[in-house]
């Protein structure tokens, strides 16, 4: 959209917006009567300080800062569920309330959602498997599987597999979508050569519950040992094989309820699959089921008791670029907490595996490891220079403004600016206008050759800025990158304007566990971004109201 408006000054240095943020938040007082205002230096310690306690609780175990998901409840996860209920009932443990299907197929929003994360014939055997456990009964087209699934098995296992959730499925009284005689089939099966225990147990399982007159099968040697998870799976399939009497030669049960107990007990939170086999190991050897209530006990913190079912697990996982946002927050604040976390040789190390990071990630990578002792290492110090070679004297057409744009800034943070660099404009569009704001900043800013031009092209959208910023408000979605073009601008704002501004990214500002972290809309629960944040502190309006929240 083009707004035309007043004029507005423009092209004051970066050093000049960073001494209008810090004059700014000079003026902010303590608000109890006669307490002394704080000074500059002071006020900006209060937000750094408070930004790196809480970027300090976002760092993950290689040291690498996470930026925060959405605080709404995760979804339910009803494959998770119906493996927990399976391990429950294994162990004899109690769940935390009543499993429930209703949440899922009451709601064919929630449905759709969800049954694309696991395969046709799981999601119908989980369904079946909560519904079972809850006393309710499902509707047939809640269950449905295609008959394709069974022809597009991996390999015999898988098929097996596939096979038995289709007896489980009939045990049901429930359409399996099995294409033939699903008993005729099983007997077939188990009259092949010998098998491997996870096969062996899916047959003879499915052979028990539809009462066909299988052959006991073959079972091939086993060892009792866990060090992968197949291990786990193999030693559960041949302990259930041996519960209902099937030899198993190389299978030692007390060596596996030791081993099933001790990895039970070590196991990470949202290995449930893992968990209920463990469980299944430590039951059918008569073991101690107390490593199975623990696991149990943790995972009822996820339970979701008006739904019936536990809520997704999700491992959160820090990034190379909110590491490099959290540096920026922090200026040189950033260092105590990357020696703290160990953030430094986890850096180091994905720069030395080739591939692994892309030219932004890589030169963020960089520019981390640059205020550590010793700096970049030698076998990385030419690679800022190199990319800056290759970018200097570039023309870059609107397609890959984004990129030459960051590229440009990360460049100039490792001392090695490119020169002569011009980028084609972006219309001014809804979708485009935070590239359009990133492009006025670098053309106010010196960064591109081609700036008098880009600002000739923008100047009705600059012109604009200062009106609709306040009109549209903080819940526009480039309301931040907004914000950074105002600093170079001389909007002629009184006082009373500008703080209400000020006042309005305030409501942009905390989470519930992050109080000085931007929040990524108007609504708190969708979560603080710690890459939003490195933008707002870096403009004068932006520290103002951090100031506020501390």
């Amino acid at each position: 959209m083009t707004h035309h408006g007043t004029r507005v000054a423009w092209g004051r240095s970066r050093a000049a917006r960073s001494m209008t943020g810090l004059a700014a938040v000079a003026l902010l007082v303590t608000g109890c009567s006669g307490e002394r205002d704080l000074t500059v230096t002071e006020k900006q310690d209060v937000v750094l300080d408070a930004l790196a306690q809480e970027l300090s609780q976002l760092v993950d175990e290689r040291g690498l800062v996470i930026n925060p998901p959405s605080e709404r409840p995760r979804p339910v996860d009803p494959y998770a569920t119906a493996w927990l209920v399976t391990m429950a009932d294994e162990a004899g443990v109690e769940l935390p309330g009543a499993p429930s299907v209703a949440a899922v197929v009451d709601d064919p929003d929630v449905a759709a959602s969800l049954r694309d994360a696991v395969p046709a014939e799981w999601w119908a055997w989980s369904l079946e498997t909560i519904a079972a456990a809850g006393g309710e009964t499902l509707a047939d087209d809640d269950v449905v599987v295609p008959a394709s699934t069974y022809a597009d098995a991996q390999d015999d296992d898988d098929r097996a597999a596939r096979t038995w959730i289709a007896s489980v499925l009939e045990d049901a009284g429930r359409p399996s979508g099995y294409p033939g005689a699903l008993a005729d089939d099983l007997v077939a099966a188990t009259a092949d050569g010998r098998v491997s225990a996870i096969r062996a147990w899916f047959l003879v399982d499915a052979c028990a519950r539809l009462d066909a007159d299988c052959r006991t099968p073959r079972v091939e040697p086993v060892t009792t040992t866990i060090r992968e998870p197949l291990d786990v799976l193999t030693l559960a399939a041949a302990a259930s094989l041996a519960r209902a009497g099937v030899d198993v030669d190389g299978y030692d049960g007390e060596a596996a309820r030791e081993l099933a107990e001790e990895a039970l007990t070590g196991l990470e939170p949202g290995n449930d699959v893992l968990a209920a086999k463990l469980a299944g190991i430590v039951a059918a050897e008569g073991g101690d089921r107390a490593p199975a209530a623990a696991y149990l006990d943790e995972a009822a913190e996820r339970w979701d008791a008006d739904a019936g079912m536990y809520r997704q697990h999700v491992v959160l996982m820090g990034s190379v670029e909110a590491t490099y946002a959290a540096r920026r927050i922090l200026g040189e604040r950033f260092v105590a907490l990357a020696e703290e976390h160990g953030t430094y040789g986890t850096v180091e190390g994905l720069l030395g595996r080739p591939g692994t990071l892309g030219v932004v990630p890589e030169l963020m990578a960089l520019a981390i490891l640059q205020d550590r002792d010793g700096g970049v290492p030698d076998a990385f110090a030419g690679r800022a220079a190199e990319v800056s070679a290759d970018y200097s004297g570039r023309t870059v057409p609107a397609t890959d403004a984004g990129l030459a744009l960051q590229v440009a800034a990360l460049l100039l943070d490792l001392g090695e600016p490119v020169t002569d660099l011009e980028v084609e404009p972006v219309p001014v569009t809804e979708e485009d206008e935070r590239l359009v704001n990133h492009l006025v900043a670098a053309a106010l800013d010196g960064t591109l050759a081609n700036g008098e031009e880009l600002l000739a092209a923008y100047a009705d959208h600059v012109d604009a800025l200062p009106r609709v910023v306040v009109a549209d408000g903080p819940g526009h979605p480039n309301f931040h990158t907004r914000l950074g073009v105002l600093d170079y601008l001389d909007p002629g704002w009184t006082e009373e304007s500008r703080q209400a501004l000020v006042d309005q990214t305030r409501t942009r500002v905390g989470c519930a566990a992050t109080p000085h972290l931007v929040t990524r809309t108007t609504d708190p629960l969708d979560g603080c971004d710690v890459l939003l944040t490195a933008d707002v502190v870096h403009s004068s309006v932006g520290i103002d109201a951090l100031a506020e929240a501390s």
